[in-house]
């Protein structure tokens, strides 16, 4: 799928809001990621706290004229809790109340009054501007590299899904932390980061006894391979993808699934050990660790282990019980949670001779395709650079109904507008992407 999805117009002020700037979000989107990579990266690993939530949709009042005036009054008021109930009301109108919060706006004399009703504008505005406009998966997405792709033999950059929302269009639709995707609406995940995909990955080669050499992109896997992290580029390419689409429009996913209990299996080591996995076709993948702890934020860690594409009928590899869709990822005893799957095998099964056997640990990955609906992003759960792109349509729009030149006055305080539902996080969600 090449080319854009159609888009609603808002009703809300077409003229004022004006088109949306793509350069404006990949930019915002940039900003953003950097951000929450290096917040999360500073986090311990640990077990995931209790899941977040969909708001409650209820629908917001349109508040009269005598309604606002009375919450007007209460802004003044000595007490600090009844100023605060007063501006959180305010904020929670309805869109159609915009206009009376205007008019109210221009006839209040007092200057703290009014920062905090332009600061409910605010709210009311960002409710009005992101209804409808941009599609939400409700997911924390991360980048793996080399993660092979069975379907098109491939070795592929893809986003490894490390948060799911309770509640959002991505947890309904059944997708889980850990899953790997591989395909949005049709096209490549990979084509749509534009990442630099690397040639095929070629087969495990037995050059001599026990030394077995895993290729990727024409290059030896040796030692522990370091895994990359995630591209802020990859990210807000992707961010951006989902977004362009309307809330409700239903997209087909495709992604990989790596089982979340490990099983072991006794591998027989011939005389010639490096022949103890003919008929394996072995491709080195990455796969998620299901088994360690989660980062709240990164998701699980990230293991290199060796995909089993394709075992023949009969050979070692099939009396063994390989099959195709395994994944080797630890090998001996003490089986390994690093990257050096590869170099260890060899060393295990030349170790192995005098046992007549090797324990390999074997993870299973499968292909599951989906359909998402996606949502709408609620306010509490802009990123930055969706506060951003409100903030300057805001801008637009405050200048051609006030004829303030600025929206903020930067020689007095002011308010932050975004106010969090109950037990809620009132800034911007930095870590929620599509």
């Amino acid at each position: 799928m090449t080319g854009r999805c159609p888009r609603r117009r808002s009703a809300f002020a077409p003229e004022a809001l004006g088109e949306w700037s793509l350069v404006r979000r990949l930019a915002a989107g940039l900003v953003l990621a950097s951000t929450a990579l290096a917040w999360a990266q500073s986090l311990p690993s640990a077990t995931p706290a209790a899941p977040e939530t969909a708001p409650r949709r209820a629908s917001r009042p349109v508040l009269t004229r005598p309604q606002i005036d009375r919450l007007v009054t209460r802004l003044a008021h000595p007490q600090f809790r009844i100023r605060e109930s007063a501006s959180q009301s305010l904020s929670e109108a309805s869109p159609d109340s915009l206009g009376l919060l205007l008019e109210a706006y221009h006839a209040q004399p007092a200057h703290e009054l009014k920062l905090r009703l332009r600061a409910a504008i605010e709210n009311v505005f960002y409710q009005k501007f992101m209804e409808g406009r941009i599609g939400f998966l409700g997911v924390g997405p991360r980048v793996e590299a080399n993660v092979f792709q069975p379907a098109t033999g491939k070795t592929v950059d893809a986003i490894l899904i490390a948060r799911v929302l309770a509640g959002f269009p991505a947890e309904k639709a059944g997708l889980k932390v850990g899953d790997v995707l591989v395909e949005f609406d049709g096209r490549s995940v990979a084509d749509i980061m534009a990442a630099r995909q690397p040639p095929p990955a070629a087969p495990v080669q037995a050059q001599a006894p026990g030394q077995i050499q895993i290729r990727v992109g024409g290059q030896i896997v040796v030692g522990a391979q370091q895994i990359r992290s995630s591209s802020d580029a990859q990210i807000t390419a992707f961010t951006r993808e989902v977004a362009r689409r309307d809330p409700g429009t239903a997209v087909s996913i495709r992604l990989l699934r790596c089982r979340t209990a490990d099983r072991e299996l006794d591998l027989p080591i011939p005389d010639q050990p490096f022949r103890a996995l003919d008929g394996a076709n072995l491709v080195a993948t990455t796969v998620p660790n299901l088994q360690a702890a989660i980062n709240e934020l990164l998701g699980p860690s990230s293991r290199l282990g060796l995909f089993v594409g394709g075992v023949t009928a009969d050979s070692p590899a099939a009396r063994a019980g390989l099959k195709a869709g395994d994944v080797i990822v630890g090998v001996g005893r003490d089986f390994s949670a690093s990257t050096a799957v590869a170099d260890q095998l060899a060393t295990e099964l030349e170790a192995g001779k005098a046992d007549g056997k090797v324990r390999l640990r074997l993870s299973r990955v499968e292909e599951v395709k989906l359909t998402v609906t996606l949502g709408d992003r609620p306010v509490d759960r802009m990123n930055l650079g969706d506060m951003e792109i409100a903030q300057n349509n805001l801008a637009d729009w405050w200048r051609a109904q006030t004829g303030e030149s600025s929206f903020r006055d930067r020689s007095r305080p002011a308010f932050f507008p975004v106010f969090a539902r109950p037990g809620g996080d009132a800034q911007p969600n930095p870590t929620v992407l599509p």
